[in-house]
């Protein structure tokens, strides 16, 4: 199978997508959109890139097909059953202001604190001024890769803040809304990476597009254009941030195409060595990477004795160094090519499913909606879809934030608190 061929394929698949839901947030047309960008600037030659081989065109074009047909069968599920809703205490009483300013005051406490602990960490390997950035992330990626936990509270104040300005504009878009949603861009640059700004963007751009009914491609482009240009014009602009670039040896343009065009095509050029020379990049006896959250709660309960491998793979050069291997490389390698095939169907099924709860109104359904979009964002990149610590994490913040905010406000006030007040 060649490029042109499996470019005819998704390009069928995205026609026949959009055709099925007229949405652009239907994951199996953004799956199959994602895929077919990828291939098209691998086949126009833009960089050096080692070329793709049948073995790897074959997999993208049943994985796209797979996630499809799941994505058409979860359409099979009676509606009765997605809008079924389980109310814990009821829907959400009052403007929630007390609770809004609490989260306000504790999310500006961890942002400070998160820049506090940037600038420490930066001096702590000689970084300082606007090489802040670029000395943070690389301490930070060297003490992931060893399996350290100093910085990993980092990660949570970034997610509180996403996740509240998610909640927030669910319900209004008002003041609160805006300085948390400032907050969280800030949170984002302080974590030095740019996939929080991804998470952050895709969010907000789906929760408004499904809240508006503009999900038809004309209106939805209109609408995304501009966070689609911001999102690229912060991960221009960090490229000379956090990343040291004294040191290039060709125009500032020119390492952004390449840049650009690498982040897009690297990983699949990569995924083409895991498929030719699987031997090379099997982990004996270790733990399926897809599994890792569940050998890590194991672990925690005493269960298992469970050790994290690092958290960033070895580089490899296609030719130019890269050590992500897009979404199929851990499905692949933990369960062959033909359950995996399976497993990429399900996922298509399990996220269709999410995107016709969202579609009901439900604001917990369209909180998770709107960040499993990242997962199919980023399925030429790496997989986001088999980390479940983190879902499970935004669950669990979501349903407290939820139903605090559905008790009654006058609870503070009942009889029992103020005789325990003093105020009969």
């Amino acid at each position: 199978m060649g490029m042109l061929a499996t470019l005819c394929i998704l390009a069928i698949l995205i026609g026949t997508n959009y055709w099925f839901r007229r949405s652009v947030l239907y994951p199996p047309f953004i799956f199959c959109c994602i895929w077919f960008l990828d291939i098209l600037v691998l086949s126009l030659n833009i960089v050096e890139v080692d070329p793709l081989h049948t073995s790897t065109l074959t997999v993208i074009s049943v994985g796209a097909s797979m996630f499809s047909a799941g994505g058409a069968c979860a359409f099979f599920v009676p509606s009765r059953v997605i809008r079924t809703r389980v109310a814990i205490t009821g829907e959400p009483r009052g403007s929630g202001r007390l609770l809004k300013t609490a989260l306000i005051v504790l999310l500006l406490i961890g942002v400070c604190l998160q820049a506090r602990y940037l600038r420490s960490l930066a001096a702590s390997v000689g970084g300082g001024g606007l090489g802040l950035l670029i000395a943070a992330r690389e301490a930070m990626i060297e003490d992931a890769n060893t399996a350290g936990t100093t910085v990993r509270w980092f990660t949570y104040v970034t997610s509180w803040t996403v996740f509240c300005s998610l909640l927030f504009w669910l319900e209004r878009r008002d003041r609160a809304a805006r300085i948390v949603l400032g907050l969280a861009l800030l949170s984002c640059l302080f974590s030095t990476g740019r996939g929080q700004f991804l998470l952050l963007f895709s969010s907000l751009a789906a929760i408004f597009l499904i809240r508006t009914a503009r999900e038809r491609a004309g209106p939805a482009f209109r609408v995304a254009r501009w966070p689609i240009t911001a999102f690229l014009l912060l991960f221009v602009l960090l490229m000379f941030t956090n990343k040291d670039t004294s040191k290039l040896s060709i125009s500032p343009g020119q390492y952004v195409e390449d840049s650009l065009v690498g982040y897009l095509c690297g990983s699949t050029a990569a995924l083409d060595l895991v498929l030719r020379h699987p031997g090379d990049y099997a982990k004996p006896g270790a733990a399926p990477g897809t599994l890792e959250p569940i050998f890590h709660l194991a672990d925690a309960v005493g269960l298992i004795s469970y050790t994290p491998p690092p958290k960033f793979e070895p580089y490899v050069f296609v030719p130019f160094p890269i050590n992500t291997f897009t979404l199929y490389r851990s499905w692949y390698m933990d369960y062959g090519p033909y359950a995996s095939m399976v497993l990429i169907g399900m996922l298509g099924f399990g996220h269709t499913l999410l995107y016709r709860k969202a579609r009901t109104g439900s604001v917990l359904g369209m909180y998770m909606f709107a960040l499993s979009l990242q997962s199919v964002l980023l399925v030429f990149f790496v997989d986001t879809y088999s980390s479940l610590s983190f879902y499970a994490h935004a669950f669990v913040f979501g349903v407290l934030y939820l139903t605090i905010r559905s008790l009654p406000p006058d609870l503070l006030q009942s009889d029992l608190i103020r005789r325990a007040g003093g105020r009969e």
